[in-house]
């Protein structure tokens, strides 16, 4: 599962809980790194959700709790 836009990663360990494997992505560095402690089945990036390169069958769900608001361009996300 892709959190999509994580920010503080407060759906990260939701998430987890029923996922498999939850990637919790943000474009600051600076958030991700202070929401990265530890947790099961969860990891944190740095990444721009406009501009991501992964394939079409990557993940088998998408969340975007709070993110589409931040966005320079939501249509295009």
């Amino acid at each position: 599962m892709l959190d999509a836009g994580c920010g503080e990663s407060y759906g990260a360990e939701i998430l987890a809980a029923s996922a498999a494997e939850v990637v919790s992505a943000d474009l600051e560095r600076s958030v991700v790194e202070r929401a990265a402690p530890p947790r099961p089945g969860a990891r944190f990036e740095a990444a721009d959700l406009q501009a991501l390169h992964v394939g079409a069958a990557s993940f088998e769900a998408v969340v975007a709790l709070g993110v589409i608001e931040h966005m320079r361009s939501p249509a295009d996300f």
